[in-house]
């Protein structure tokens, strides 16, 4: 199957669904990728990216699909003046049916956002941890464990009731932009993670995420008696490069700058002529190395850095083993 990326055609897929009523099942077999992939967009698009289907916007997008299909459409007026007695051009009422359906959907789809907007705030929240990582969630009771909320209907400027009342004015394309950046984030989020329970089962609990304010930060950490470097090493062992090997497949679709970090644990550095702070550097360049080595360009990266012991992952145990770890921040 194939993995796609554009963010315009994935916007395409997605009106397709809704305008044209295609399965998923038909989307998948038409573009070469998997159903699981179709799903994923609708959701993202439903859940952060709604504005999308304002009716300004849909007009737009629906005046720019019409200049990129001119050829064709002229190709068939030509193929049409052939054959005598067809009516010039007649296209039939067959659109009508299909707009009054796509009008029925989108007053559905408003009304949701509607009941929405009168959920309590720590509900929203709540909703929006489940969706970014359901275990975590699931894991603690369900009880909120971060402060990371989604995207409100106010965000960019776009208010529910004007978008309902079609007022909405047309979203701008830095707009669009940052709506396509989020969803590309949330499916490299989600690729990793299928990846890993189904491909790297074995490097479950060595590699977390959290979203940070400019993308998203992958985490690459020891466990007890199970270490990316050899002690004291700087250099990845086997269990190291499998993992970035598996990350790397993933980062080579997405386009944003990447900074590696390295950190170590509280304990002393044995070496005679190194100290942790020297080792966090070593490691995060010998990182950044290997995922040249696995395809990624030169220019992906953004900064190398190596923090010590100064910025531990559990501060609470400063010689826990999660504290070595190398940081890959995706940015945007």
């Amino acid at each position: 199957m194939a993995t796609i990326n554009d963010p315009k055609l994935i916007f395409k897929i997605v009106m397709q669904y809704y305008q044209q009523g295609d399965s998923t099942e038909k989307l998948s077999q038409q573009y070469s990728i998997e159903e699981e992939q179709v799903d994923f967009w609708l959701h993202q698009f439903k859940t952060n990216a709604w504005r999308v289907y304002s009716p300004d916007f849909l007009r737009q997008a629906e005046v720019d699909e019409e200049a990129e299909e001119a050829p064709a459409v002229v190709q068939q007026i030509i193929i049409k003046k052939v054959k005598k007695g067809h009516g010039g051009g007649h296209h039939g009422g067959s659109w009508k049916v299909a707009y009054a359906d796509f009008v029925t959907a989108m007053m559905a789809f408003f009304l949701m956002l509607w009941l929405i907007g009168s959920v309590p705030a720590e509900t929203k929240d709540g909703l929006s941890e489940y969706f970014e990582d359901p275990a975590k969630f699931l894991a603690s009771g369900g009880q909120s464990a971060t402060a990371i909320s989604s995207p409100t209907p106010e965000d960019d400027g776009v208010a529910v009731k004007d978008a309902m009342m079609g007022n909405a004015s047309p979203i701008s394309e830095e707009t669009m932009i940052k709506i396509a950046q989020r969803a590309k984030i949330s499916m490299l989020a989600e690729t990793i993670r299928r990846d890993i329970n189904e491909k790297f089962n074995h490097l479950k609990g060595q590699i977390m995420m959290e979203p940070v304010s400019d993308g998203l930060r992958i985490l690459m950490v020891d466990q007890e008696n199970i270490a990316l470097f050899n002690p004291g090493g700087t250099q990845l062992n086997k269990r190291g490069r499998d993992t970035v090997r598996m990350l790397s497949e993933n980062l080579k679709g997405m386009s944003g700058k990447l900074i590696v970090e390295g950190h170590t644990d509280a304990s002393p550095y044995k070496g005679s002529r190194s100290n942790n702070w020297d080792l966090s550097v070593l490691r995060a360049v010998a990182a950044r190395k290997e995922f040249q080595k696995n395809g990624l360009e030169t220019d992906r990266f953004e900064k190398v850095i190596g923090y010590g012991d100064t910025q531990l992952y559990n501060p609470s145990n400063p010689k826990d083993p999660m504290n070595r770890r190398i940081s890959i921040i995706v940015r945007k």
